[in-house]
């Protein structure tokens, strides 16, 4: 009797993984169908766009994963990619920027002032620390 319970027990076990499984595919086939999904990356409105590249001031390698912040009354942040590449999106005003990257000395730029529809092109350079 007890073979026979296990046995009844690991054969609903089955069927029931079985066919959730396939419920789930069902619902992910008929979810991407119906809904298909698309994301925005334009500017926001009276908004203006930094960008540029991070750079190793003596070797000119990208810096990876550094950090860009743009502060005012607030402070906006981004991080470059795998190529130094950052894009900074923010509201009109003037903003002191602050590039910075482990190891290495950080650089502020004071006044940069942004505009509605504007957008600027600011590279960094930063030189290492040498902390050995």
């Amino acid at each position: 009797m007890r073979k026979l319970s296990l046995l009844f027990i690991i054969l609903c076990f089955v069927l029931g993984c079985a066919s959730s499984n396939e419920t789930f595919k069902n619902f992910n086939r008929s979810f991407y169908n119906v809904y298909p999904i698309e994301i925005d990356h334009s500017p926001k409105k009276d908004s203006c766009v930094l960008y540029g590249t991070m750079f190793d001031a003596h070797s000119k390698e990208f810096l990876i994963m550094a950090t860009i912040k743009a502060v005012s009354d607030t402070i906006y942040e981004a991080r470059s990619d795998n190529k130094g590449n950052y894009k900074l999106i923010i509201p009109e005003g003037s903003y002191s920027l602050l590039f910075s990257y482990v190891g290495y000395y950080s650089v502020i730029t004071n006044d940069i002032k942004s505009y509605k529809y504007h957008t600027q092109r600011i590279d960094a350079f930063l030189n290492s620390s040498n902390l050995e």
